[in-house]
């Protein structure tokens, strides 16, 4: 049967048995044993696995083409597709093709046969007569046989492409951009001749095209740097235009105007720092000439973008985006792009109607009452991790990285303390963003620590506007803290109290209220987290006593003025209020140490000098036992004040003299 042919011609037929040893040249069964050892045995396997492999690919090869050549339509065996007139001229052609074939046959073999006799011809002759009848019957054979085998692989073809669109909907997608022809397969059966001439006109016109090309290739040059050099140039920003963008943006929800509205809010921060006009030589999209753009731009985007950014991140645009989404899974991406275009473009109509009748009235009409966004709250953290998971995160991500680096760059180059208090005023609302980038987050919080939170009260600045400064650059840093993911807070922690412990080296009735003030804050940050607070409380705990101690063993001056001064003497104030105020969780354990430090500061030279530094430490002792209720001896600290020599030697009078002797 055709099965078992097609089987003997695929492992190499019958040269290759011949060559496998088991048919003899005369058609006798024998097993070829050859004097060889195991090894070559082996080696010579594995070369005629690889031979019969080759001959099956060429096998196979030559099948795939036998099928080519007769499922193509140009082919001459196929001839009933043809109409009349080119019936007639492919068999004349074929005619003249084939008498010109026989003669050449012909001249060919008396060439080459001259030498042999005649009746080894006629032998010949007979042979090949044998050889051809017999190859026409097993070629018919295969010929049914192949046809069956392509109709059940059409058919099968057919079916996986039906179900690859259920199964795999991304590759079938891939396909119907790429390759649209292998989801076609089996439809193209009704393809006629006049295909070629579409393809011939198709290849006059290519060829006129190029020819144009070349003739237009100077005008196209000149056109390109036209258009470049013109979308380089900034556009003028005026209150008109921003209107517009505040309207499609907030009301609209476009993420374009948002984009828009972020870019010149990064060009309007560049422009108010020190460094000026001067972008480090990028290229500004807008242009702002006027200050009364400048102001209104640096409200609305301080003031309205995080009800945006919360909108596409977590609130109903985000809801939508998923819900459009999981509504258009069985649809493929090429229809979603088509509904995308056409909401878009009536989109466009509707706003560009509403714009240009709402772009004559009052800029004032932008400053209407905000929708109030119920569900967020500034002061609690957003998951980075379901955040990174919306929609629109890929757009929304970019535009939020611009609005975080450009508040950042214009709170380390501003020198106007008004616009820092406005800035601080606003940050706030964008605070739990930061959690997406924590290098900005880091970047803030040095900047307040550093800078604005230890902002000195100068003559030339206004009392008023430094402190609330001061407030509003802690209230970031606690609220960094509280937003963060672990272990900011950490960081907050130990920032704040080496910025502390660097700024109070010096005390004076001026300064002393900002102390106060900065202790206060810092009561207040180490009461967020007891874990955390203790950690630092004891490191900085011991480093106290450790300074105690080298000076309690070497009495040198450096070492004994490092804890009679004022740095030493606030930071044991701080860590007895911190104490104090958490005497009830886990810091009252570092109460006694801290005990033990204050005493052996009292101790470490009783002089009359150094009293005042006494009565502050005894007032730490008495604050530390009032909050945690124990007991704490002070009163021999104060007693011993009277026993100083000072105190102790009796005064002479004014008038006084000898004594009389016998009195």
């Amino acid at each position: 049967g055709g099965k078992t042919s097609r089987k003997f011609l695929a492992k190499g037929g019958p040269q290759a048995m011949i060559a496998k040893g088991t048919i003899t040249k005369k058609g006798k069964m024998r097993n070829r044993r050859d004097g060889k050892t195991s090894k070559e045995k082996g080696d010579g396997e594995k070369d005629r696995r690889k031979e019969e492999e080759k001959r099956a690919e060429m096998t196979m090869k030559e099948l795939a083409d036998k099928e080519r050549d007769e499922n193509d339509f140009c082919n001459a065996t196929r001839l009933g597709e043809l109409d009349m007139d080119s019936f007639f001229n492919e068999m004349t052609n074929g005619v003249d093709d084939d008498g010109d074939d026989v003669a050449t046959e012909k001249k060919n073999e008396k060439n080459e046969g001259s030498d042999d006799g005649s009746d080894d011809d006629d032998n010949g002759e007979d042979e090949d007569d044998d050889g051809a009848s017999s190859s026409s019957d097993s070629d018919s054979d295969w010929d049914d046989d192949d046809e069956e085998a392509i109709k059940r692989a059409e058919e099968r073809m057919k079916a996986e492409m039906l179900q690859l669109e259920s199964k795999d909907p991304e590759f079938h997608d891939f396909l119907e951009q790429n390759e649209r022809s292998l989801l076609e397969f089996g439809k193209n059966d009704d393809v006629t001749m006049d295909d070629g001439e579409d393809d011939d006109d198709d290849d006059d016109e290519n060829t006129k095209s190029k020819k144009t090309k070349k003739s237009k290739s100077s005008q196209d040059d000149t056109d390109t740097k036209d258009e470049t050099s013109k979308s380089k140039e900034p556009t003028k920003l005026s209150l008109r235009i921003l209107a517009n963008y505040e309207r499609s943006t907030f009301e609209l929800h476009s993420v374009k105007s948002l984009r828009r509205i972020v870019t010149a809010y990064s060009v309007a921060c560049h422009m108010a720092g020190n460094d000026g006009l001067d972008n480090g030589g990028r290229t500004s999209m807008f242009e702002i000439d006027e200050s009364e753009v400048f102001d209104r731009l640096m409200v609305v985007a301080l003031s309205r973008c995080n009800e945006e950014f919360y909108y596409h991140l977590v609130g109903e645009g985000a809801a939508v985006a998923t819900a459009a989404d999981s509504s258009g899974d069985g649809e493929s991406p090429k229809k979603k792009r088509k509904k995308k275009k056409k909401m878009k473009d009536d989109d466009k109509d509707e706003n560009m109607k509403d714009v240009s009748e709402n772009s004559e009235k009052d800029t004032d009409s932008a400053a209407a009452p905000k929708t109030a966004l119920d569900d967020y709250d500034p002061q609690t953290p957003l998951d980075p991790r379901h955040l990174s998971k919306s929609p629109r995160f890929t757009s929304i991500s970019k535009t939020l990285d611009t609005f975080i680096r450009s508040t950042n760059h214009l709170l380390q180059t501003s020198s106007q303390p008004q616009l820092i208090r406005t800035l601080l005023k606003h940050l706030v609302k964008y605070i739990p963003f930061f959690s997406l980038f924590p290098q900005h987050a880091t970047r803030l919080l040095k900047l307040l620590t550093s800078k604005h939170w230890i902002t000195p009260t100068t003559s030339e600045t206004n009392v008023t506007i430094s402190r609330s400064i001061q407030l509003r650059s802690f209230l970031i840093i606690r609220q960094l803290g509280l937003t963060q993911p672990y272990p900011f807070l950490e960081s907050c922690l130990k920032s704040t109290y080496l910025s502390f412990a660097k700024t109070c080296k010096f005390n004076s009735e001026a300064a002393l209220p900002t102390l106060i003030f900065r202790g206060n804050c810092l009561v207040e940050l180490y009461s967020l987290d007891a874990a955390s607070s203790y950690q630092h409380a004891f490191v900085y705990i011991r480093q106290l006593a450790l300074l105690l101690r080298r000076a309690l063993q070497t009495k040198s001056k450096e070492s004994v003025g490092a804890v009679y001064s004022w740095q030493y003497l606030h930071c044991l104030r701080v860590w007895s209020a911190i104490l104090a105020s958490n005497a009830g969780n886990e810091l009252r354990g570092l109460s006694y140490p801290l005990v033990e430090v204050i005493l052996g500061v009292v101790k470490l030279l009783p002089s009359p000098r150094y009293v005042p530094l006494r009565l502050h430490c005894v007032r730490m002792l008495q604050q530390l036992a009032a909050a945690g209720e124990t007991f704490i001896p002070t009163g021999y600290l104060l007693l011993d004040v009277l026993e100083l020599p000072p105190v102790h030697d009796v005064v002479k009078g004014q008038g006084g003299g000898k004594k009389k002797k016998g009195k």
